[in-house]
């Protein structure tokens, strides 16, 4: 794979991309080696960011390929623009060797073209139906009155067609990540798909619900679907994946076959050279405990929960999805109201716990949903990571001293190499990777000695990963006790301590560093004693 080991070579990469052997899955697409979707010379700016640069990605019928690369590599844009959001400066998009230039999302849906967000743009008050067919409602005759029953029998079938356990009628805002997953799935076939591109698919799923998302994929593919699949994940490319094209700074680096290529020679590709293996020293706890919660319940969410952690120990919480553990979270936080319990920081108790006085308190919250629960996106990166530490700059007379805050925020951001490195941009021109940083460096200003993780690398890719982890160890180090919540159990058994096992909404098991495993855990968590 010589050709492909710089930006440089992205010209006969692209021309490779095309006769690079032929996809497992070949479906009803026809001829693989011919294009279903062909992307040349796409460039994009904004501003002073180059975000794409004369970019070139083919995906044929009945294929499934994998689009990665780093936080900031591009990989969102070129969706945006795929879907119709944006507008490339400069080449052009083939769909089925036709010219294809979407205006807007409704543009792209009537061309068959489809993209599942990693936010999934979901209206929760709504039903399935009413979001499959939000925009394109069936009236019933002439008149203003929706033909719910109608738009329901077609979201079924859709539905029973992918073998989903959805139920149709429910409000999507109460179904679980995934059952929400499978609306949107639904949604894109209602109207005859014929690209899918999926961002980040299973970055909020359990092992088990990613196993039902790859037999739906497995069967859009056999149906001679293309699908473009963005993942951070690449230990799953080999389950699902055909081939891989990889990104970096807004230019293709090259595109390979994921049968002849390893998990390292992506990353390298990725990064740019070869990445260092992560050492975490598990440095040993202080004594008392700097956290602590007693009997925390809420009703249907949290059922006597108690923990302790102590200062520089870094405490697992994993489980299924919907066994509790964001709802345990949030109530330390303070973010839901609990109906009994304490929550202790430093032995001191915490009464009538609110977000404003567990902050005060030396806490801080990296929430699941970083878009909707820690991201003012009208604001720019410094007033973002500064959000908790205001009271810092600002002078005796109320001023607010903007050049100590710039200096500030740039120095923590330079840190955790948040890119772009621009403190003024807005928060939203970021990548998904480099506002989970920023949200990060907001507590890191903030001094919290009492760090709460939800999902700390949801849409990370792995070198901002190993670099969160770092962050991690880090922070233990200086003697922060710090709680991290993941779906991904590897991620657990890399960064903890100790490891706490929930399962309907109650803490089930506890697990020592050395006692624990993927086994031991999934034990647990299915109702193992």
């Amino acid at each position: 794979m010589s050709q492909h080991r710089d930006a440089s070579a992205s010209a006969s990469a692209s021309a490779s991309a095309s006769t690079s052997g032929p996809a497992r899955g070949s479906g009803a697409g026809g001829d693989t080696a011919t294009p279903l979707l062909d992307a040349q010379n796409l460039s994009k700016r904004f501003a002073a960011v180059q975000a794409l640069r004369d970019l070139s990605i083919q995906v044929r019928p009945g294929e499934v390929l994998a689009l990665i690369g780093e936080n900031g590599a591009g990989k969102s844009t070129f969706l945006k623009i795929l879907a119709g959001t944006q507008a490339a400066d400069s080449g052009q998009m083939l769909l089925d060797g036709e010219r294809y230039e979407p205006h807007n999302p409704r543009d792209a849906r009537a061309s068959g073209v489809a993209l599942i967000h990693q936010e999934l743009a979901l209206v929760p008050q709504l039903d399935a139906a009413g979001n499959a067919f939000l925009g394109r409602e069936l009236r019933s005759g002439r008149g203003p009155a929706l033909a719910r029953r109608e738009m329901r029998r077609r979201t079924q079938e859709v539905i029973d067609r992918l073998g989903l356990d959805l139920p149709v009628k429910r409000a999507v805002g109460t179904l679980p990540m995934a059952q929400r997953q499978g609306v949107e799935i639904a949604k894109a076939l209602l109207f005859n798909v014929r690209v899918l591109a999926m961002d980040e698919p299973t970055s909020s799923l359990s092992s088990r619900e990613i196993e039902r998302l790859f037999a739906v994929i497995r069967q859009l593919r056999a149906e001679g679907t293309a699908i473009l699949y963005v993942s951070h994940r690449l230990d799953e490319l080999p389950e699902i994946a055909d081939r891989a094209t990889v990104m970096r700074d807004g230019q293709l680096v090259g595109t390979v076959t994921i049968a002849e290529t390893d998990r390292n020679e992506l990353v390298r590709m990725m990064v740019g050279h070869e990445l260092a293996e992560l050492d975490v020293r598990h440095r040993k706890p202080g004594k008392g405990a700097a956290l602590e919660v007693r009997g925390v319940t809420r009703a249907g969410a949290l059922h006597d929960a108690s923990l302790t952690v102590a200062p520089g120990e870094v405490l697992g919480i994993a489980g299924l999805v919907g066994a509790g553990r964001t709802e345990l979270l949030r109530a330390m936080f303070g973010a839901d109201p609990v109906d009994a319990g304490e929550i202790l920081v430093s032995g001191k108790v915490i009464r009538s716990p609110s977000i404003q006085r567990c902050i005060a308190a030396g806490m801080g919250l990296v929430p699941e949903d970083r878009k909707d629960q820690a991201l003012i996106p009208q604001m720019d990166v410094k007033a973002n990571v500064a959000l908790s530490s205001w009271q810092k700059f600002v002078a005796h007379f109320g001023w607010l001293q903007k050049g100590r805050r710039r200096r500030a925020v740039t120095e923590v951001t330079d840190e955790l190499d948040v890119r772009p490195r621009n403190p003024d941009l807005r928060i939203t021109l970021l990548s998904g990777g480099n506002q989970q940083k920023a949200v990060l460096g907001r507590w890191v200003l903030a001094g919290a000695k009492v760090l709460l993780l939800d999902e700390p690398t949801r849409g990370v890719d792995v070198g901002a990963k190993v670099e969160i982890y770092k962050l991690i160890e880090r922070l233990a180090g200086e003697g922060a006790a710090v709680v991290v919540v993941s779906s991904e159990l590897s991620e657990v058994l890399t960064v903890s301590d100790r490891i706490l096992v929930m399962r309907e909404s109650r803490i089930v098991g506890e697990l020592s560093r050395h006692e624990a495993t993927e086994e031991r855990i999934i034990h647990y968590a299915t109702g193992g004693e």
